[in-house]
């Protein structure tokens, strides 16, 4: 829980020497005349401001120490509504990654909101406010060091994704994406394909990811700024991920033992709800012919594996016209 601060009380008495002249220096230092209020400075992000009515909804999850998320908001600023969200508590964060903490300080400041302690699993159950335009998963893994069994990984990473993306599902607003971003045979070892199909979704791109973020959709990112880039060994592949979020900070950590996850194989899958296909309409019965010599009979139908028995048993009885 964070601890309750006092704010300090502000005295509005004018200490003695404090003359109209210095109110006048001090004013000119800071930019403006005496009286008028200082001017805010000017955002050094070229982002244009969007009125938040126009802005992408996009909620990250997963997301270890909130680099990806801090890397979409300083990509696309004020063009996204973002909420970030890990497993991990905001002290276990902390504890965690050791740049958890600033990188929190600088989501709040761009106006993004993080939330912990939210299952990936089970979106539905946390409070995460409105539905969201994106949902993003970069790398999901359990994170299991002693799963050294290669079908029981498989296993439990195919329940893992096929929770999620029936989670990812219910928060999506119409017209609505999933973002899941895989390595190697992942993909076809965590059966994502057979998860669409049973979830009535469909894999509408997928691209490498060192192609524009959010699949194109939020628009061309702004230029990066140097200070921004992640360290070297997590944006030249050497880890496992060549992303186009590493020039904006984001760091892919490679889960020990996971020899399949290569640069060269990671992709992006975007993921949509798949559009209905339209209905043919009921089949016309063909027309049965009719013998001259045929007799007509009623036939009582009530269901069950008693009377289909039974009917099968009349209609092999000798007393019926054969």
């Amino acid at each position: 829980k964070s601890r309750a601060c006092c704010r300090p009380r502000i005295s509005t008495t004018r200490p003695a020497g404090h003359t109209a002249t210095s109110l006048g220096l001090l004013a000119a230092l800071l930019g403006g005349a005496a009286g008028e209020r200082p001017r805010a400075p000017e955002s050094a992000d070229p982002v244009p401001r969007i009125a938040m009515a126009n802005r992408r909804r996009v909620l990250t999850v997963g997301d270890g120490d909130m680099s990806c998320s801090l890397a979409l908001a300083r990509a696309f600023g004020d063009r996204l509504h973002l909420l970030g969200s890990t497993l991990c508590s905001h002290v276990e964060l902390e504890r965690t990654y050791a740049g958890a903490a600033a990188i929190s300080a600088e989501l709040s400041e761009r106006g993004a909101r993080v939330a912990h302690g939210v299952d990936a699993t089970a979106l539905e159950a946390a409070t995460l406010g409105s539905s969201q335009d994106h949902v993003v998963f970069c790398h999901p893994h359990l994170g299991l060091s002693d799963l050294l069994s290669v079908e029981e990984h498989a296993r439990r990473h195919t329940a893992l994704i096929g929770h999620f993306l029936a989670s990812a599902k219910s928060l999506l607003a119409p017209g609505g994406l999933i973002h899941l971003t895989l390595c190697g045979n992942q993909r076809a070892s965590w059966r994502v394909d057979d998860h669409c199909r049973r979830l009535g979704l469909e894999i509408v791109d997928g691209r490498h990811v060192a192609a524009p973020p959010l699949g194109g959709r939020a628009g061309v990112p702004v230029p990066p700024q140097p200070g921004w880039r992640a360290r070297k060994r997590f944006r030249d592949g050497s880890l496992g991920s060549r992303h186009a979020l590493a020039a904006y900070g984001y760091e892919h950590r490679r889960t020990e033992g996971d020899g399949d996850v290569r640069s060269d194989k990671s992709v992006e899958l975007v993921i949509a709800e798949a559009t209905p296909t339209p209905c043919a309409g009921p089949r016309r019965r063909e027309d049965q012919a009719v013998g001259p010599q045929a007799e007509c009979c009623a036939v009582s139908w009530t269901g069950g594996k008693d009377c289909n028995l039974a009917l099968l048993a009349a209609w092999r009885g000798a007393s019926l016209p054969g």
